[in-house]
């Protein structure tokens, strides 16, 4: 016996939870396509790390051999040392990124251990380091007390230590750098920003900043792997936050993020915003 397929109509008016409805037909496709999806990720994650394990060995790998080659080389020409400190440059970067990319990956698995931080200290701390790692500089960290949140404190501080660090790095050309970690209010909701008065950004690079290996054009003179921001972003996601960039090229830039909402049992006020 044939039996006949099921028209529109059939399907439309069956109950929802009927084998052959829209409702059940959409939700089979719809969990079809995130279970793909989540084993391309995870495909793609595994590919990461697999990278940067594999890229950061070789890079040690040559490090090492330019190193030798360089104390044996001692004696020749200053043209061929120049290369080989060239080579160890760039090895001593790609090692940097391969090691950027392993971070990335182990933050998009690690489980988030969230607690009450106090924000404004462990500003301060990466402020301190700062400044007695460069003692010479003619820079002003402000740090506003009492801001706190709810989130994985070490992660956290890799967010404060990589925005703070950038806005020093990015100052270091300007006669007084104005550095400031504070809060406000936006749309209702409490707010951090760590602004500089450094080189800034033009408009057209917004867009790029949080892009994994962009070095942006006035970024150029300055050392980086172009991975810090991206980072930054994952964490803050992670914690149901965000991030934006607002700056003006020689003019300096500031960096507003969240670190999303407490739990419940945070209660209010955490942040210290007025």
């Amino acid at each position: 016996m044939v039996h006949a397929e099921p028209n529109r109509l059939d399907v439309a008016l069956a109950p929802p939870d009927a084998p052959g409805s829209l409702h059940a037909l959409a939700v089979r496709r719809l969990t079809e396509r995130l279970l793909h999806m989540q084993r391309r990720n995870e495909e793609l994650e595994s590919f990461v790390r697999a990278l940067a394990h594999d890229s950061g060995s070789l890079t040690r790998g040559i490090a090492l051999r330019t190193e030798l080659l360089s104390e044996r080389l001692s004696d020749a020409e200053p043209e061929v040392g120049a290369l080989v400190a060239s080579i160890a440059d760039r090895a001593a970067r790609l090692a940097r990124m391969s090691e950027g990319l392993m971070r990335m990956a182990r933050i998009g698995e690690c489980e988030l251990e969230c607690r009450e931080i106090d924000l404004s200290a462990m500003a301060q701390e990466v402020s301190d380091d700062l400044q007695r790692n460069t003692p010479s500089r003619q820079a002003r960290i402000q740090v506003r007390a009492g801001l706190k949140s709810w989130g994985d404190p070490v992660l956290v501080r890799l967010v404060i230590d990589n925005l703070l660090s950038n806005a020093w790095k990015y100052t270091a050309n300007t006669a007084t750098a104005v550095i400031e970690f504070g809060c406000r209010s936006r749309e209702g909701e409490a707010v951090f920003y760590i602004s500089d008065n450094g080189i800034g950004f033009s408009a057209d690079e917004t867009n790029a900043l949080f892009a994994p290996f962009v070095r942006l054009g006035s970024a150029q003179g300055f050392a980086g792997t172009g991975l810090g921001l991206a980072i930054v972003k994952q964490i803050l996601e992670r914690h149901g936050g965000w991030i934006r960039a607002e700056g003006v090229y020689g003019q300096g830039a500031a960096f507003v993020f969240s670190l999303g909402p407490p739990p419940r049992h945070a209660g209010s006020g955490l942040s210290g915003a007025s």
